[in-house]
């Protein structure tokens, strides 16, 4: 059986998660770093999978904004509808760049499973918006290489914050903790439903 490659794709050093490669010998995996907003995640996931080579699988894991609807501070959201906020502004490219490329069959089949839009734009939200599921500002940018070049994607946010309630204030506060829950979250995925090897 051949070794699967898989991008584990986050945007910057305060959450890269806490996760033991060595436990699964399965699989290849390179870390992208994307850097902060879509356009640096847009140019760093292309950057890779030129250099890298087109990988089997790739995921977004970090921290999101939600509105306080139904969610708590230490959700899991799991995206696999993206668009960007920005250019969703724009009347006439409205609806045009919402990207749903994720191949179903990779993605986790559990009831605990919560999926949802996550919402990609170049300013930290911080009032609520009601029209995603989750806010953050790199998913969309890496999701559109990833479907240009025919790689499945889907994000893991980490509800880090509330808009409307403190929002950075409350995002510094919970994102160490991301780091851990994001990383048993990655495992738990490896381990109990072993994606690419079916």
């Amino acid at each position: 059986m051949s070794v699967k490659h898989i991008f584990l794709i986050q945007a910057c050093p305060e959450e890269f998660i806490i996760f033991d490669e060595s436990k699964f010998p399965q699989y290849r995996f390179t870390r992208v770093y994307t850097e902060i907003g879509k356009t640096n995640a847009a140019y760093n996931v292309t950057r890779a999978i030129c250099e890298q080579g087109k990988p089997d699988l790739a995921i977004n894991l970090g921290t999101a904004g939600a509105d306080n609807i139904s969610f708590n501070v230490g959700d899991i959201k799991v995206c696999n509808s993206f668009f960007d906020r920005d250019l969703n502004t724009v009347s006439i490219v409205k609806g045009l760049y919402d990207l749903k490329n994720t191949d179903r069959g990779l993605l986790p089949d559990s009831d605990k499973t919560s999926y949802g839009t996550c919402s990609t734009g170049d300013e930290f939200v911080i009032t609520p918006q009601n029209n995603a599921d989750v806010y953050e500002m790199e998913a969309m940018g890496a999701a559109t290489p990833c479907a240009k070049f025919g790689v499945p994607f889907f994000a893991v946010k980490y509800v880090s914050d509330i808009l409307g309630k403190n929002s950075i204030t409350t995002w510094q506060d919970n994102v160490v903790a991301s780091k851990t829950v994001l990383g048993k979250w990655l495992e738990d995925y490896l381990t109990t439903y072993s994606p690419l090897m079916s």
